[in-house]
């Protein structure tokens, strides 16, 4: 039985019908896209205090290594009952442990045993200094290119992280670092 043409009636149904699964599908995927976008936004609202504290502990930790680097250094007689000796080992064995990742563990473990414990090491400690601020210029470059942040970047500030050959040759050095990938 051959069918003849559609009926107005019928066209007009047929259309309300693609109207309203279109309309469907598109809210829903715009739905959707305000959820991730929310989840996204919660999530980077979480995370930069956690981010703010790891950079600041992060410089502190640097600083303080590699100024007890120079007093070692220097044979200042009197460096490890100083200020500096004191705030490593504070960071060391206390706030610096919640934010850092195996990197910066294994760099600051390694200034430790060098420095305050005596352990022989090739590394010198102005080296060893040098690794913690690379592993902390590592951890900060691996947690700020993730997530949305790390699609917009004009000034290609996450590349240049990577293209010092003093930074890749320590950090390829670094077995700790290697395993943390």
């Amino acid at each position: 039985m051959a069918k003849g043409p559609m009926s107005l009636e019928e066209r007009r149904f047929r259309w309300e019908i693609a109207k309203f699964l279109i309309g469907a599908v598109g809210g829903t995927i715009l739905f959707l896209i305000g959820l991730w976008q929310f989840s996204i936004t919660a999530r980077n609202e979480f995370a930069k205090p956690v981010l703010a504290q790891q950079i600041a502990l992060c410089m502190e930790a640097s600083d303080s290594a590699a100024k007890l680097a120079q007093d070692v250094h220097r044979r200042d007689p009197d460096w490890q009952n100083g200020d500096l000796a004191i705030k490593y080992l504070a960071l060391y064995y206390g706030k610096l442990g919640v934010v850092e990742d195996r990197c910066l563990y294994g760099a600051m473990v390694n200034f430790k045993k060098t420095v305050f414990d005596g352990a022989s090491n090739t590394e010198s400690p102005n080296r060893l200094a040098l690794t913690i601020s690379f592993a902390c210029r590592r951890m900060m470059s691996k947690n700020w290119s993730s997530g949305l942040v790390g699609f917009y970047d004009p000034q290609h500030l996450f590349d240049s992280f990577n293209d010092l050959d003093d930074y890749r040759n320590t950090m390829s050095a670094s077995r700790h670092c290697l395993l943390d990938g």
